[in-house]
């Protein structure tokens, strides 16, 4: 299978504005952990990602983290990532919660607390993007960063749920896999070569597998071979795994 070159030249975005919160004007009815939940949100903004509406997706997608985490009275961290691990950009760490005698008064104010939150991150991101060169993606850079969380809260009775927003097409670090006749031996190759953490009862999503910025997508055949890489990688860790195309979480 020959690749067409499917990535993007990094754009500076217009300021990213607020969206509506999902749950306005509803219930809020997660299934919560009975340990802290320890929520990491990881935006993908490499080469591939510095699109204004793809960028938009996946904060909404990280908007109903910080629901999440509200109504779990929990910890949201997030991070914007391109290239390395010391390269991620840190937009948002904080307990959240809400204060009131009865469920239904403390579900009103979660959107009041979420909104203060996303436009905290979302000023924070214009930042990182406004400085920050583009640079290719390395989905095991990513793992890198949820291993730092966990390894944060080793002595905590917390549950930690990691989110990884990203097209998982790694084009830069030890395991490249934008390259032409790319087959799953390749992928199981490529990943048994990588030094992994080790993040057993640890929850990763790798959400938006194969949705790059810009109208041209890469062909599904790729994209299978993409989530099936996405896929190898986390179960390699120990890791409780979810890969989907979509960028919703399944709570």
């Amino acid at each position: 299978m020959k690749l067409r070159k499917i990535f993007l030249i990094g754009v500076l975005l217009a300021p990213l504005t607020a969206c509506s919160v999902a749950g306005e004007g509803g219930a809020y009815d997660f299934d919560c952990p009975t340990s802290l939940l320890v929520q990491l949100s990881v935006i993908d903004v490499s080469e591939s990602g510095r699109d204004e509406k793809l960028i938009g997706e996946r904060l909404d997608a990280v908007q109903q983290d910080a629901e999440y985490v509200t109504d779990c009275e929990g910890t949201l961290i997030v991070r914007a990532a391109s290239g390395s691990a010391a390269n991620a950009e840190l937009l948002f760490s904080g307990r959240l919660g809400t204060s009131g005698a009865t469920e239904i008064g403390r579900d009103r104010k979660i959107p009041e607390v979420v909104d203060e939150t996303m436009a905290e991150i979302r000023e924070a991101l214009n930042v990182a993007l406004a400085r920050a060169t583009p640079q290719g993606n390395d989905v095991i850079a990513m793992f890198a960063l949820v291993s730092d969380v966990a390894t944060q809260y080793t002595n905590e009775d917390a549950d930690l749920r990691a989110s990884l927003y990203t097209d998982a097409i790694s084009t830069t670090g030890g395991a490249v896999i934008n390259a032409p006749n790319l087959t799953r031996a390749d992928i199981q190759n490529i990943v048994s070569e990588q030094r992994l953490p080790r993040l057993e009862g640890v929850s990763v999503a790798v959400l938006g597998v194969g949705r790059i910025g810009g109208t041209v997508q890469p062909p599904q055949d790729f994209v299978d071979l993409v989530a099936d890489y996405a896929r190898s990688v986390c179960d390699a860790t120990g890791a409780d795994c979810a890969v989907l195309t979509s960028l919703n979480a399944v709570r």
